[in-house]
């Protein structure tokens, strides 16, 4: 089973990507699979691997939760991952900051020591921080929901609250870490 490490988003940010993924879902219908049908909450992606022994994964993350504060975002922009048939993946992405920057190697760091390899397009250097609101996306699928992202779009804040380990498919939150240092 593949597993993912993410960061939670703040309530009201993440109703904010709902939002945005509702539209895309009445626009698209059973032709996208948006963040809300997937039952996790709207996250940021820091890291991708087929098997980790999660033991040794609650343990580095429980710690790195400790030390991190509820780094600020800002939502910047849209964007896509575009791929062939049905695969491409819509996106809201954060300015590039060197905190998120930062925590994103920290977290790499961390896991580290457990010997397993992340998917190459979520390690340092080669990861584009993003928010997914659809994937599955077919060619015409794609134009809607990068024109219902576009609908109305205006930047906005969002807090990083929470390290959330994820399973899947089915898509299924493992354990989550609270983020309890307080961000300078």
């Amino acid at each position: 089973m593949p597993y993912a490490v993410a960061l939670e988003l703040d309530s009201d940010a993440a109703a904010r990507v709902e939002a945005i993924a509702a539209r895309i879902a009445a626009a698209c219908g059973d032709r996208a699979t948006t963040i809300s049908s997937l039952g996790v909450p709207p996250h940021l992606s820091l890291a991708v691997y087929d098997d980790l022994p999660l033991q040794g994964v609650a343990a580095a993350l429980e710690a790195l939760a400790v030390d991190t504060g509820n780094t600020e975002l800002l939502i910047s922009s849209i964007g896509a991952f575009p791929a062939p048939d049905a695969g491409s993946v819509a996106f809201l992405a954060p300015a590039v900051t060197e905190p998120l920057l930062a925590l994103h190697y920290y977290c790499h760091r961390a896991l580290t020591h457990l010997g397993r390899a992340c998917w190459e397009h979520y390690q340092p250097g080669q990861w584009v921080p993003h928010v997914t609101v659809a994937m599955d996306l077919d060619a015409e699928a794609l134009s809607k929901t990068m024109a219902c992202c576009a609908s109305g779009w205006s930047p906005f804040k969002a807090r990083l609250v929470a390290f959330r380990l994820v399973g899947f498919p089915p898509v299924m939150t493992l354990k989550q870490w609270p983020l309890r240092a307080t961000s300078a």
